[in-house]
């Protein structure tokens, strides 16, 4: 009896159960604990601002630090992706652990994470393999990795139910990644997943380099990638790395996956990118000898128009030496007056005129050479260390914005490295061309002193600029920003959640540093 019941089972079809990749990374990257990982991630998420899109994310980039670091920076994209029409993700990073021949597709099962398992699509997964000899079907690296997984628990807070393909690349020629990229496009639309599907290129930027290279690393290569053009992205990259920054490790760790990402969603129909978020270690645990940097970014299709900047808030600003965003409309200038009447600090109008000449001197030149100018000034004003933000406007639309919120260099030195790093380093645009020129008005700001405040009280609305700092995380408005706002408490409660990564209401505690500012700001 016993042998005929085991010939029957024997002769039975056999169902062969495969076990979820274990979470490798919890508890290291990100909290273990199941109610602890959901407050985490729900937290970043509350914080980061909604970014309205033109259409759907194509794709996001985003970086895969341990969540401490990166999370808050990761959430600003993951908080763009549209929950409703999202039922696959490719997630592809590069191996941290093997240098692997061909990238390794976890081709079937599922990932494993303190939420749940994430289930494999194993027939996108085998329509992909079939398509190239570039990938193969290797689980091995993906046991130790972290890159892929961290991302995870974002996508099981905002997407109801997904599949996922995991893939891992190593070091490989961007022609190799272009191939990849034209597998995957293939296999998504032969499904008819091409508009249901989000890719996910998971790599931080610089490695190692002291804060200000960091910074300035990190700028060009994302002006590079939303470019969205792989080439210029590697020739960028080799540039970067040939200025031999002190302590530059990369600029990309995962290069390859970025290239891959870039190629599959211009091949699915995006045509713009936007930055959403940066920073570095060095913002998060004030150490600037040795950082990491971090950015997160959207690629979708505007139908070929340029993303439009919002009434709301439509000028983000990139600053050098803070690494924070800032954002601010022009200011009218009936209110300009108003405020420089007020605040007693201002730039004589010749040192205005000077400033500007150099501003746009400064862009025809390294537009011209590819080398920002010195410009030397026999005004006494424009030799003192200031502060200031150069902007960008073509007909009415912001084009550009970066600058400092330190002293570090004379005021003519600052405006023109500034105005050169808005019109060429904003990673937010494409380099402004030869043929804009004529239509670009430049607006210079000079930022007073910062002086600390012992509470709101003495902030004074649409005068003061404010800036936040608790521990190590800081965010700064400029004064224009308070026309957005009906009341200081607003004022005070975005600048904290949305440019500080605070609780909204940190301003109120006394731990919180407070730190006023006035503007003068000129245009040509």
């Amino acid at each position: 009896m016993n042998i005929k019941l085991l010939l029957l089972l024997l002769a039975a079809p056999q169902v062969i159960f495969s076990a979820p990749r274990p979470a490798a990374a919890a508890g290291g990257f990100y909290p273990s604990g199941r109610n602890e990982l959901i407050a985490a991630v729900d937290r970043f998420l509350a914080q980061a601002p909604l970014t309205p899109l033109k259409s759907r994310a194509i794709a996001i980039l985003v970086p895969h630090a341990g969540y401490e670091y990166s999370g808050q920076v990761a959430a600003s994209a993951y908080k763009t992706v549209n929950s409703r029409g999202i039922n696959t993700v490719i997630v592809i990073g590069n191996s941290h652990h093997f240098l692997l021949k061909k990238g390794a597709v976890y081709p079937s099962g599922s990932f494993a994470t303190p939420l749940g398992s994430v289930e494999i699509d194993s027939e996108l997964a085998s329509r992909i393999l079939a398509r190239t000899g570039l990938l193969r079907a290797d689980k091995e690296p993906h046991d130790p990795e972290h890159s892929i997984e961290v991302q995870l628990p974002f996508l099981q807070r905002v997407l109801p139910e997904f599949k996922i393909v995991p893939i891992l690349l190593s070091s490989m020629t961007l022609e190799d990644t272009e191939k990849i990229a034209g597998a995957i496009a293939a296999s998504l639309k032969e499904l008819g997943l091409s508009k249901t599907t989000l890719l996910i290129a998971s790599s931080d930027l610089s490695h190692y380099p002291g804060y200000a290279d960091a910074v300035i690393s990190d700028s060009k290569a994302l002006s590079a990638i939303t470019a969205m053009d792989p080439p210029l992205l590697q020739k960028q990259i080799f540039s970067i790395e040939g200025s031999a920054a002190p302590k530059l490790e990369c600029v990309l760790c995962a290069r390859e996956s970025v290239y891959t990402v870039l190629y599959t969603a211009k091949m699915l129909g995006a045509d713009s990118a936007k930055v959403l978020s940066r920073a570095n270690s060095g913002d998060i645990t004030g150490g600037r000898d040795k950082v990491v940097g971090y950015a997160a970014a959207v690629f979708f299709s505007s139908r070929g128009q340029r993303p439009e900047i919002t009434k709301s808030k439509p000028s983000d600003s990139y600053t050098v030496n803070k690494a924070q965003s800032c954002d601010y409309r022009q200011t009218p200038k009936k209110e300009l007056k108003k405020e420089q009447k007020m605040t007693g600090f201002s730039v004589s109008p010749q040192g205005q005129k000077e400033l500007l000449a150099a501003a746009r001197y400064s862009i025809e030149r390294t537009l011209e050479t590819g080398k920002t100018p010195r410009i030397n000034s026999k005004t006494e004003e424009l030799k003192k260390p200031a502060a200031v933000f150069v902007t960008l406007n073509e007909q009415g639309s912001l084009r550009g914005c970066i600058g400092t919120t330190a002293p570090r260099e004379p005021l003519i030195d600052a405006v023109t490295q500034m105005a050169a790093a808005a019109a060429f380093e904003d990673p937010r645009f494409n380099r402004v061309s030869a043929g804009e020129l004529k239509d670009i008005k430049i607006e210079i700001s000079v930022l007073s002193p910062m002086q600390r405040v012992k509470d709101a009280g003495e902030i004074k609305e649409n005068i003061h600029g404010v800036m936040v700092k608790k521990g190590p995380r800081s965010g700064l408005f400029l004064p224009q920003v308070w026309e957005h706002f009906n009341r200081k408490e607003d004022f005070l409660n975005e600048l904290c959640s949305q440019k500080a990564g605070l609780e909204a209401d940190a301003w109120k505690k006394p731990e919180t540093e407070l730190y006023i500012f006035t503007v003068f700001a000129f245009e040509e």
